[in-house]
C-alpha cells in the first residue's frame, strides 16, 4: 500500500527573503534555477535551555521559536526511491520481501539525493521506525553504524571518489549540480509478524534551508513485508466420564489428549517438531498398562513418539503446507506414584494443565525461531515467538488450550475500585506512581481465585506517545516503588487485559483488597513552533472487567476509573526587534517585540528578547531550578555588550563567548517568567552565493 502520508520527495523550496521582495514572487522549480540577489543574507537562530524541576533529577530541555531578520536566499533538492518495484522514481520503496527472523535484511533500499540548487550543501540522512497506515509496524536497527552507503556522481552521473558509509544521523556534502545514489542495509528486529509491514522513513535535511529558516526536508518511505509459516495449535481432553473431570481415585480413570497444529501462515512450515511436556501428577499409559491405547499422528499409530517415562510426547519431522493440519492422540491418567500432595498435583482441587510447543528452524540456519505454545500466555514455562499478527491475533494462528469447570451456587458480586489521582510531572520524567485499590464488596464469594474470572486493563483514553505506561505492579513490600519482591503484572498480547488472579493468586475474600500501582514515564520536547508537550495530557482509564459465571453467579458490571498525566516545564519564546545600534535593550517598548519575520540591513541591530515560562500550576509548588538560557548567535551578527534579564535576584547573567549570550536563574516559581533581553549588529559580509 503506498502510504499518501509521505509524499514528500521533491522538496521545491527556495529561501526568498531579500530586501522586501516576497518568497513567493522569487519561487522557482529546480528546472528553472535560483536567485539573482547576491548581495543579500539571512540571520536566523534559536534559543534553548536547560534545567530542572522540584523532585526530579532528570535534565530537562527546551528550544524556542525561531526568528529571522531576512537579509538573503537561495537552495534546491530532491529525494527519490529507487528501488525496483511496482512504481520507480516516487518517493516509496514498496513492498520489500524479509524474512521474521532476528537481524534479518530486506531487498536493498536505494535512493537518489540531488542538489538542483546553485550552492554547495550539506543533507542530515536520518532513518526513523514509524507506523504505517495506523497499524505498528516492525522496526530496524536504525542505530547500527554504517548501515547507509552513498557515491557521490557529477551531473554526468561519473563517479566523485569513492563510497562512503555513515550511520543514521550523518551527512552528505553535495556541490551544485551533484547527487548521490544511497543504498539502506538496515537490519530489522526479531519481533516481527506474518504479513507485517516494515515502514522506514528517510529524511535528508538540508544544512543551508535549515539555516535560513525555511522547510529543509525530504522524505522517502521504505517498506518490506513478512512471509513465514504461523501455527494454530488446539489442545483439548475428554476424560472417560465424558466430560473434564478425572476421577482422582479410580485407577481406571483416563483422559484422551487431542493436539491439532495448522499452517496457517503464507509459507511452507518444514521439520516442525510439536513437543507436549505432561504436568505433574499426570503421565501418558504406557503399551504395557490398562487402558492403553496407541498415539497417532494424523491417524497412523506412532508408539515412538511417548517417552519411556511417559512423561513427554514428542512429534519431529512434520512438513506442514500451507493450510494443512497435523492431528496427534493419546491417553493419559493419573500418576500413581506421587503421593497426594505431591507438587499439588495428587489433591482433588488440583487441575492438570499441559500445553502443545510447536518449534520450527524456517531459514535452516541451525536455531529455533518460532516457539508457539497453545496456551499462549497462560504457559508459563514457554517464552513464545511466533511471528503472529497481534492485531489481526484470529487470522494467522489462533491457538486454543481453555477448559473450565462450573459449580452452581447462589452469591452476591461486587467489585470496586477507588478514585483515580492526577499528576502534573516533568516533561522528562520517570516513577510517576498511580494506586489502585481494588475491593472485593461482595458476599460469600472469593473473586480471581482462577484464571480468566476478573480481569482488569490500564491503557490511555487516547495515545500520547510522549507519555508511556512502563509497568503495573503489586507493591508487595509497601515501600511505593517497583523492586525485588514485588509482583510484576503482564498484560494478554492479544486483548491488552490484565488477569486479577496474576495479582492475587489466592483471590480477594470479601472485603479483602488489592493495591495495584501503574508506573508511568514521560519522554516530550518543548520546541515552541514545533513540537511541544508542554500542557498535553494523557487520561489513563482503568476498568475492571469480570467475565464469567463464578460458583453459578453472573459477573457484576464493567468497572473504570481513570487518572490524568499533565506534562509540565519551561516553554520558552524568542522575540525579535529591529533598532538602530546603541539603543538600550530596556528601551524597547512591549508592543515592538515580534516573533514574525522582519527586515533589516548590514549596520543595524537586531534586539532579541528570551522568554522562558514554569508552566507548572500555582498549586503544584513546583519550581524550575537551574534555569539556563542559551543563545548562539548567527555568524553573521555581532554580539554588541548590551543585555539585561529579570528576575535579577538569583540570576547571574553573561556573554561567556563573542557568539553566545547565557542567562541563569536559580529559581523559577510556577507561572513565573524569566527574560534575557539582548543585542547584536548585523555584519556586512554575510554569506550571499552569486547565481550562475
Amino acid at each position: 500500500m503506498k502510504p499518501n502520508l509521505f509524499n514528500h520527495t521533491l522538496l521545491a523550496v527556495g529561501v526568498a527573503a531579500a530586501l522586501g521582495v516576497s518568497s513567493t514572487a522569487m519561487a522557482a522549480s529546480p528546472s528553472t534555477g535560483g536567485f539573482e540577489n547576491p548581495d543579500v543574507f539571512a540571520v536566523s537562530n534559536v534559543a534553548s535551555a536547560t534545567y530542572k524541576v522540584t523532585g526530579n533529577d532528570t535534565r530537562q530541555e527546551a528550544e524556542s521559536n525561531t526568528v529571522t531578520v531576512s537579509v538573503t536566499e537561495s537552495a534546491w533538492f530532491s529525494l527519490i526511491a529507487t528501488s525496483n518495484d511496482a512504481t520507480q522514481n516516487d518517493d516509496l520503496n514498496e513492498d520489500r520481501d524479509i524474512l521474521p527472523t532476528e537481524n534479518a535484511v530486506p531487498n536493498e533500499f536505494t535512493h537518489k539525493l540531488e542538489n538542483t540548487g546553485n550552492v554547495k550543501d550539506t543533507y542530515t540522512i536520518t532513518l526513523d521506525n514509524v507506523d504505517e497506515g495506523g497499524v505498528k509496524g516492525f522496526d530496524y536497527n536504525i542505530t547500527e553504524a554504517d548501515i547507509i552507503t552513498y557515491q557521490v556522481k557529477n551531473a554526468a552521473g561519473a563517479d566523485i571518489g569513492s563510497p562512503v558509509k555513515i550511520s543514521s544521523g550523518g551527512t552528505i556534502t553535495l556541490e551544485a549540480g551533484q547527487y548521490a545514489d544511497i543504498t539502506i542495509n538496515a537490519k530489522a528486529n526479531g519481533e516481527r509478524y506474518i504479513g507485517q509491514n516494515g515502514a522506514l522513513t528517510v529524511t535528508a535535511d538540508s544544512t543551508y534551508l535549515d539555516g535560513a529558516g525555511q522547510p529543509s526536508t525530504a522524505l522517502n518511505t521504505d517498506n518490506a513485508i513478512v512471509k513465514t509459516p504461523t501455527y494454530a495449535i488446539t489442545k483439548s481432553a475428554t476424560t472417560n466420564l465424558g466430560d473434564k473431570n478425572l476421577d482422582f481415585k479410580n485407577e481406571n480413570a483416563w483422559a484422551d489428549y487431542t493436539i491439532t497444529v495448522k499452517n496457517d501462515g503464507t509459507a511452507k512450515g518444514t521439520d516442525v517438531t510439536i513437543v507436549d511436556a505432561l504436568p505433574a501428577g499426570l503421565i501418558a499409559i504406557l503399551p504395557s498398562e490398562a487402558n492403553y491405547v496407541a498415539p497417532k499422528v494424523n491417524g497412523t499409530a506412532s508408539t515412538s513418539i511417548v517417552s519411556t517415562d511417559g512423561k513427554t510426547i514428542t512429534v519431529e519431522g512434520q512438513d506442514i503446507e500451507i493450510g494443512a493440519t497435523t492431528i496427534i492422540t493419546f491417553r493419559a491418567k493419573a500418576d500413581a506414584s506421587l503421593t497426594q500432595d505431591e507438587a499439588g498435583a495428587w489433591k482433588d482441587t488440583s487441575n492438570f494443565v499441559n500445553f502443545a510447543v510447536v518449534t520450527d528452524d524456517i531459514d535452516g540456519d541451525g536455531t529455533i525461531d518460532i516457539t508457539d505454545s497453545s496456551g499462549d500466555d497462560t504457559d508459563s514455562n514457554t517464552t513464545e515467538n511466533t511471528f503472529e499478527d497481534p492485531n489481526n491475533p484470529d487470522k494467522h494462528g489462533k491457538d486454543d488450550n481453555t477448559n473450565a469447570t462450573v459449580s452452581p451456587s447462589a452469591q452476591k458480586r461486587d467489585i470496586t475500585i477507588s478514585e483515580g489521582t492526577n499528576k502534573e510531572v516533568a516533561l522528562k520524567s520517570e516513577g510517576n506512581i498511580y494506586d489502585y485499590v481494588i475491593t472485593n464488596k461482595g458476599t460469600d464469594i472469593t473473586e480471581a481465585d482462577a484464571t480468566d474470572e476478573v480481569y482488569f486493563t490500564v491503557a490511555p483514553e487516547t495515545d500520547n506517545p510522549a507519555v508511556t505506561i512502563d509497568r503495573v505492579f503489586v507493591d508487595v513490600n509497601g515501600d511505593g516503588v517497583y523492586d525485588a519482591g514485588d509482583t510484576l503484572l503482564k498484560a494478554d498480547d492479544t486483548t491488552g487485559n490484565y488477569d486479577l488472579n496474576d495479582a492475587v493468586k489466592g483471590g480477594l475474600a470479601p472485603d479483602e483488597s488489592v493495591n495495584i500501582k501503574v508506573e508511568v514515564s514521560t519522554n516530550g520536547t518543548s520546541i515552541t513552533d514545533g513540537k511541544d508537550d508542554i500542557n498535553k495530557t494523557e487520561k489513563m482509564i482503568i476498568t475492571i472487567l469480570p467475565q464469567t459465571t463464578v460458583n453459578g453467579t453472573p459477573a457484576p458490571t464493567t468497572i473504570p476509573t481513570n487518572s490524568t498525566t499533565t506534562m509540565r516545564g519551561v516553554s520558552l519564546s524568542k522575540y525579535q526587534a529591529i533598532a538602530e545600534c546603541g539603543t538600550a535593550v530596556t528601551a524597547i517598548a512591549d508592543g515592538d517585540w515580534k516573533k514574525a519575520e522582519t527586515k533589516g540591513a548590514p549596520g543595524q541591530c537586531i534586539f532579541y528578547k528570551l522568554e522562558a515560562t514554569n508552566t507548572f500550576s500555582a498549586d503544584s509548588g513546583v519550581n524550575v531550578t537551574g534555569l539556563i538560557l542559551s543563545d548562539d548567535l548567527n555568524t553573521n551578527v555581532t554580539y554588541q555588550d548590551n543585555v539585561a534579564a529579570a528576575p535579577s535576584q538569583g540570576s547571574d547573567t553573561s556573554e561567556t563567548t563573542a557568539s553566545k549570550v547565557i542567562g541563569k536563574f536559580t529559581t523559577l516559581a510556577p507561572q513565573s517568567v524569566a527574560t534575557v533581553k539582548f543585542s547584536a549588529k548585523i555584519t556586512q559580509e554575510g554569506n550571499a552565493t552569486t547565481t550562475p
